[in-house]
């Protein structure tokens, strides 16, 4: 799937789609460094905001912070309302495994044109309680 990085009237950079994609489609896997909640606490301590960082479950964490590591997906900014693309799974990995290296994998939820921008709804815990929580058009909210 082809996409590309643009400027954003809200963001610094925005995450286009270069062709048509209908709802549902798969778009790979979030990557990166995956990190017990002690590494991700010891790398990111209080104060430390964390730009990259996706919460697998189970006390698991993917960090997209290095490039080098991670997908493209890691250039997705924040829509509450305005969300075209969501986690359709977390895939757990084998119960043998010594590290556990889930996998989010993210999907369309709505038709997407050339040059529209991919926008994935962070979620709640995303934002720290004591930060006023922005919208979509960069106003608190």
């Amino acid at each position: 799937m082809a996409c590309r990085l643009a400027s954003s009237v809200c963001h610094n950079v925005a995450l286009e789609i270069g062709g048509s994609t209908a709802s549902g489609t798969w778009l790979g896997p979030y990557s990166g460094e995956v990190l017990s909640e002690e590494e991700l606490d010891e790398r990111y301590p209080p104060g430390v905001r964390s730009e990259y960082v996706f919460e697998a479950g189970g006390g698991v964490y993917i960090d997209a912070r290095d490039a080098a590591l991670s997908s493209w997906h890691r250039y997705m900014n924040h829509s509450r309302r305005g969300f075209n693309v969501h986690v359709g799974a977390i895939v757990e990995p084998p119960p043998f495994s010594e590290r556990p290296m889930p996998q989010v994998q993210l999907r369309t939820v709505a038709a997407i044109s050339p040059g529209q921008e991919l926008l994935l709804n962070y979620g709640d815990s995303y934002w720290d309680p004591d930060d006023a929580v922005m919208d979509d058009f960069g106003a608190a909210g």
